[in-house]
Formats: C-alpha cells, structure tokens, sequence
C-alpha cells in the first residue's frame, strides 16, 4: 500500500489562527438544492471568511475532499459579500475552542475489497483502512467547534463531493466524528501530522 503526503486544509497560517478568537458571525451558503455550498465566517471589521470544499487529485481516480478557506478580499467572491452579510447570524459562542478533524482515506480494487468491512467495528475507528488497500491518504476534513458550555458546532466536508455538512446537531456531528481524530487547532497549526493508526505495510 502506499502512503500519500496528507492532505491540509487550504488556507493562510494568520486566517487558521482567526478560527480560534476572532469570529463574531456566520451565514451559511445554500445552492438552492438543500446543500451547503460554502460557510462565511465574518471577523468583526476584519475581512471575513469563506469556507468551501476542495477536490485534490492524489492518482489516478482518488480524490479526496478537504476544505479552502479564502478571504473575501478575493475578486470572485467580493460580488456575493454584502449579501451574505445581510443573512448572517450571530456567531454561537462567546469563547470556544478549534480542533481539526483528521479522515483516512483510501483506495481498493472492487475484487480486494474484504466482505462486510464497511460494517466492521475496524472500519468505524480513526486511521484503519482495509487489507488490500492500494493507496491511502490522511484528509484534514472538517473543523470543530465547542464552546465552554459544551455545545458544539462542526463544519465538514461530509459524504458528498463539494457539499459540506454545518449543523450544531449533536445526533449528527456525533455520526460525522464517527471515525475521525480531533487535533487541537494550534497543534495542526505546529505542523503536527495525524496519527499513524491502523497502518498495515
């Protein structure tokens, strides 16, 4: 099996860094579908953030999707700022904490695939791919926010191709963390990679 350099989430050091303090409202963007396009995160009078999936191409028919955080300084999403800012609510925490949540993904020819591993307790834990596997790649998915009474809110890239998941469900973030490992924002920011669970040569 080879191992893939794993994939970080597309975005500034200094913008990562806002996640943790600066935040003061958000507006999620639907495509009219019942999707969730993209997530603006506003920052005060500081340029605000948006947040959307990004594909990377690893080889030949894997991708995997991880998540761009541009300002909206940007030239091609300037046009939609004023809008978005109408729509925002205010942001659900007074002080809060930012992990980073780490997937494994990876690759398997049909006939490889071992019967039921879907439905394994294996399969359900952070870092475990199944034997046979032709390639495999760490994915920083999705950020997690909790406040210090306890509630949360996640923003993750989900099942779907470019169509991320927001929701301060419990139900739901517990099924998305299904699987996952949370790093600590200013251990992801140090460079810290993702733990080697479950690596199989």
């Amino acid at each position: 099996m080879i191992n893939v350099e794993p994939q970080r989430i597309s975005a500034s050091k200094r913008d990562l860094e806002s996640l943790a303090t600066m935040l003061t409202a958000i507006t999620i963007w639907n495509d009219g579908f019942g999707r969730s396009a993209g997530v603006w995160l506003w920052r005060g009078d500081q340029p605000g953030l948006l947040v959307t999936s990004d594909c990377r191409g690893i080889v030949f028919k894997f991708e995997v999707f991880t998540l761009g955080i541009s300002d909206t300084n940007d030239d091609a999403i300037t046009p939609h700022v004023n809008e978005a800012k109408i729509r925002a609510t205010s942001w659900p925490f007074s002080n809060w904490i930012v992990d980073v949540l780490w997937t494994r993904d990876w690759t398997i020819s049909l006939e490889a695939m071992p019967e039921k591993w879907a439905e394994s307790d294996e399969a359900q834990q952070f870092g475990q791919v199944p034997d046979g596997a032709d390639h495999s790649c760490f994915v920083a998915k999705g950020l997690l926010f909790t406040g210090l009474d306890g509630n949360r809110m996640i923003i993750d890239q989900g099942a779907m191709p470019l169509d991320l998941v927001v929701t301060r469900d419990p139900s739901v973030i517990d099924k998305l963390l299904i699987g996952t490992a949370a790093m600590p924002l200013a251990d992801y920011l140090s460079g810290a990679s993702p733990m080697m669970v479950g690596d199989k040569p």
